[in-house]
């Protein structure tokens, strides 16, 4: 009994010759043609494809139904909202739908997604979300719009979920109504009574009281007044400044007897207690600087004519302009601090 096979594609070619074992006759080949082993998937084409409302989903007639856990909760409370999905052809390749995307879900609720439970048939699929109403004012729960891929007609056609689900929402709990009693022992709830209750402390005890509170800032306020006293203020360092421009200057004039040196003493004075540039050595230079400072033309006139003294001083007689010179310069400070 000789067999011919023939595979193309998924189709089976079965052909067989049969001889009649008492004729001999020779019976015309017999053809059994098989359907495919499996059928082949079908993805929906991308060409009027719906743009909202559409998750991927392929079948002939798709069914979309809502339940919710509770049909009464207060506000912000949760509960459980399943989407389920019936007589698709590719379940596996649903995409959930994002309810945050819908109006009416998202003014209404604040949603989670959770898992989608066990598993279920290939021609099935079930979506949880988390649901919690954000005001009384929220009624129902919206249906849900599902479209799908029908490839027998090649056409999107629409499912829609069953009405709307009623939903009752209460106002938040309250603190009262949240509150629990307060339970402790009885003696907590005591009152005690007796002499002793109202009477004062000892002397001791109005000691430490003295100490506790008194003896933190008296050491705050003296840790302060050093700090002032170890770190001056602007003015008191300009104050020690100056004294210490003037000290240094009448001892360098009760030092030095020379023309030179007393005229430095004085330029020295000048530069800390005025602020008259370093780079002013000559009594031209030195008045040229001084028309730069904020000083009295009485003050100014009596710089310039003090350098213009140091200067004849060194080709007069040394000891009588030397005394001269000391005088001046010792009124030049005196007429300066006091004006000052």
């Amino acid at each position: 009994m000789p067999c011919n096979w023939n595979d193309q594609g998924n189709d089976l070619l079965f052909r067989r010759k049969i001889v009649h074992p008492a004729k001999g006759c020779r019976i015309a080949p017999v053809c059994l043609v098989l359907v495919s082993l499996a059928a082949a998937a079908v993805d929906p084409p991308l060409v009027g494809r719906p743009r909202d409302h559409f998750y991927g989903a392929v079948g002939k007639q798709v069914r979309v139904t809502l339940a919710a856990s509770r049909s009464q909760v207060r506000v912000e409370e949760e509960l459980t909202l399943t989407l389920h999905v019936s007589g698709v052809m590719n379940a596996e390749r649903i995409e959930r739908p994002d309810l945050r995307q819908l109006g009416d879900y998202d003014d209404a609720f604040y949603i989670d997604d959770l898992d989608d439970g066990p598993e279920t048939p290939r021609t099935e699929r079930y979506f949880r979300y988390r649901l919690r109403p954000k005001h009384e004012g929220v009624r129902e729960i919206p249906a849900i719009l599902f479209r799908y891929y029908r490839p027998d007609l090649r056409y999107f056609a629409t499912a829609v979920s069953d009405d709307a689900l009623s939903l009752v929402v209460l106002p938040r709990t309250t603190s009262s109504d949240a509150a629990m009693a307060l339970e402790a022992p009885e003696f907590l709830f005591q009152i005690s009574t007796g002499r002793g209750l109202g009477s004062r402390g000892s002397s001791s005890d109005w000691i430490w009281y003295v100490v506790t509170w008194l003896v933190p800032p008296g050491l705050c306020l003296a840790w302060y007044g050093y700090w002032r006293w170890r770190n001056p203020g602007a003015a008191k360092l300009a104050r020690l400044r100056r004294h210490r421009a003037v000290r240094q200057v009448l001892d360098a004039l009760a030092k030095h007897s020379d023309a030179e040196s007393i005229a430095a003493a004085v330029r020295n004075y000048l530069v800390h207690r005025l602020d008259l540039p370093w780079s002013a050595q000559t009594t031209s230079e030195i008045a040229a600087a001084l028309e730069q400072l904020p000083l009295a033309n009485v003050q100014q006139t009596a710089i310039r004519e003090f350098f213009l003294s140091s200067d004849a001083a060194r080709f007069g007689p040394p000891k009588t302009a030397a005394d001269d010179l000391r005088s001046l310069a010792r009124g030049l400070v005196l007429s300066i601090e006091e004006g000052s």
